[in-house]
């Protein structure tokens, strides 16, 4: 008598997430400022609640347990908070300038360093050295030229991975004329002699 066991893998939910990753990597690459803003926007929120939960707490516990740390505690966390919000909102491009600028200029030197001295280095291992001074010394040059480069450059990643993933489900659609692939694993099993006369 032989069982067999089926497996269904649904689809849609891998489309879904591809979807969403295509639409992540669309603004990481549009608009990579933006996304960091937000980013420093719900950390800067984040540690403001954390303040106000603090104060709260405190209010709640001074009659049993009155520390004035946990006062000057969510009153920082509120202050750190709210600078992280204005810093960013004001700021921000002058942070973000002066950062890339100055890790371009770090890897420009890094690339200058290495291309001098891979002529000091043996005829075997030359061609090495300039190439992995070349790569350093145009990522140097792309990060002072391009703002949010890494955001761009991740946001290129997100975007092809979730094509390959939409272009796969649409593939394996066509192939099994469904959304949903079945995997049938079958297990045999021995018959009794009463199962044999049933079946006769």
């Amino acid at each position: 008598m032989k069982k067999v066991e089926i497996k269904s893998y649904n689809m849609g939910e891998s489309l879904f997430s591809a979807i969403l990753f295509f639409i992540l990597g669309i603004i990481l690459f549009t608009n990579p400022n933006g996304v960091v803003k937000i980013v420093i926007y719900i950390l800067g929120g984040f540690s403001i609640l954390a303040g106000v939960f603090k104060l709260l707490i405190y209010s709640k516990t001074s009659q049993y347990n009155s520390n004035p740390k946990e006062i000057v505690s969510g009153v920082i966390y509120m202050l750190i908070g709210m600078a992280t919000i204005i810093c960013s909102i004001i700021f921000f491009d002058a942070i973000e300038t002066v950062l890339r600028l100055g890790v371009a200029m770090y890897l420009l030197y890094v690339g200058l360093n290495r291309l001098t001295s891979a002529f000091k280095e043996p005829k075997a291992n030359r061609t090495v050295y300039l190439i992995n001074a070349f790569i350093i010394i145009a990522g140097g040059i792309a990060l002072a030229l391009i703002k949010g480069l890494p955001f761009k450059i991740v946001g290129l990643f997100i975007i092809g991975y979730s094509v390959i993933e939409i272009i796969g489900f649409f593939t394996c659609k066509k192939n099994n004329n469904t959304t949903v692939i079945k995997e049938a694993i079958v297990i045999e099993e021995k018959t009794t002699k009463e199962e044999q006369k049933l079946l006769k």
